[in-house]
């Protein structure tokens, strides 16, 4: 199991790369319920890559 699978710690310093790996592994989890795709979606939308839609909150 990759250590980047499991949705109960969440990483710090990801790079845009990272976060785009994470994204695509928790497609199915909410972001307020996941800390890992939580921490990939505030990464993306720092890094400029991922603009979040005005009626969510992430």
């Amino acid at each position: 199991m990759d250590r980047f699978s499991t949705c109960w710690v969440e990483p710090l310093n990801l790079t845009v790369e990272r976060a785009h790996t994470i994204m695509q592994m928790h497609l199915d989890c909410r972001t307020d319920e996941c800390p890992r795709r939580r921490a990939a979606v505030r990464t993306l939308v720092y890094a400029g890559c991922l603009v979040p839609d005005s009626s969510r909150a992430y």
